[in-house]
């Protein structure tokens, strides 16, 4: 429920290299709130230290070739409490590293 949200702001539009124009949001989430996320787009959905996302030594770069070109793309891998592993990595990871060079300036 928006009740639970203050936006803070918002982040530059980010271009995936899918052609979508992403506009990244940024807000405090109150807690005990139920999350409700879209099937087709949410495979599942966790919560991530502020602080481990804006430490630079948990962003991974990685790279790889496809067609015939190099393409690279950030991770930052999380183990959680219960010993799940998440893999955050492409747009979200990306965004996430301009959100932290953002609070970084």
């Amino acid at each position: 429920a928006a009740a639970h949200i203050e936006v803070i702001g918002q982040l530059p539009v980010y271009h995936t290299v899918t052609h979508y124009a992403v506009t990244p949001v940024v807000g405090l989430v109150q807690p005990a709130f139920d999350l409700q996320t879209q099937a087709s787009e949410v495979a599942h959905a966790f919560e991530v230290p502020l602080a481990f996302l804006m430490n630079p030594a948990h962003h991974q770069r990685h790279s790889f070739e496809f067609a015939g070109q190099r393409r690279d793309f950030l991770s930052m891998p999380w183990v959680d409490a219960d010993g799940r592993e998440h893999f955050i990595w492409g747009a979200t990871a990306a965004m996430l590293r301009n959100l932290y060079r953002f609070l970084l300036a």
